[in-house]
């Protein structure tokens, strides 16, 4: 119902929670996240939506690292 059979919007739904997603993961909080269904009903994505176009996905990842003082031996 939400994509209207578009495969577009859905592609660009998906961009988005996976925006959600590593960007939670660089905040470190990983242990809360809205159910799929209410995540979809509530429009959460469009929250993600500008905050995607304004920098990508890439940028929120550090490559593997664990940050300055954080390497694992």
């Amino acid at each position: 119902k939400i994509t209207k059979n578009k495969f577009f919007i859905h592609q660009h739904i998906l961009e988005c929670l996976r925006y959600e997603i590593a960007l939670k993961k660089k905040e470190g909080k990983m242990s809360y996240f809205k159910r799929l269904s209410k995540w979809l009903a509530s429009e959460e994505w469009k929250i993600y939506e500008q905050a995607l176009n304004e920098s990508n996905i890439d940028s929120l990842s550090n490559n593997g690292g664990l940050g300055y003082g954080c390497e694992l031996e």
